[in-house]
């Protein structure tokens, strides 16, 4: 990031990524489908001049298209929440049109659709009721576990760039979860 960058983050949350990287960017336009978060991260960010919010879901960016076009984006911990593939590639189309060519897109903390079988008979390690452990099954079933390369080949077929990159070892999540940096 430098000082020139215009940052599109998608799924901004309570607004932490703006607080931390606002110094770093010339702006930072974020969105998040939750009114309740859009509103605890306006209140977070309220002193930075160059942090904008608002609600919005990743299927739908056309209205940045008339005033922004950014050469960073950020996308974390979202696409499992998409509800198949085609989402997903609509997504993509969607940031593609609000970007700049060249323009870099990290799309992190990813489940990989290879890990789940794993990920899934942790939870009768745990020492819970079944009825809270079927829950907890249930609640990770619902979520959109990808294959990285899938998704590389989706991204390519739009024009993108694209490298899988494994999650950095520190994050607890890295042994089922994987990111995509996309070069527009």
């Amino acid at each position: 990031l430098g000082k020139e960058d215009k940052l599109l983050n998608i799924g901004c949350g309570n607004g932490l990524m703006e607080i931390l990287l606002g110094h770093w960017v010339k702006s930072i336009t974020s969105v998040d489908f939750s009114k309740g978060m859009v509103k605890r991260a306006k209140e977070n960010n309220k002193e930075y001049k160059n942090v904008m919010f608002y609600r919005a879901n990743i299927l739908n960016l056309s209205f940045l298209k008339r005033r922004f076009n950014f050469n960073k984006v950020l996308c974390n911990s979202v696409i499992q929440y998409l509800n198949n593939i085609d989402e997903i590639k609509k997504a993509l189309i969607e940031i593609k049109n609000v970007t700049e060519k060249n323009a870099v897109i990290l799309i992190s903390a990813n489940p990989d659709k290879r890990k789940f079988n794993d990920f899934i008979s942790g939870y009768d390690r745990l020492s819970l009721k079944k009825e809270e452990i079927e829950k907890k099954k249930e609640a990770t079933r619902i979520s959109l576990w990808t294959d990285p390369w899938d998704l590389k080949k989706i991204a390519e077929d739009l024009g993108y760039k694209v490298d899988v990159q494994k999650m950095h070892p520190g994050v607890w999540q890295s042994w089922f979860m994987y990111d995509l940096l996309l070069r527009r």
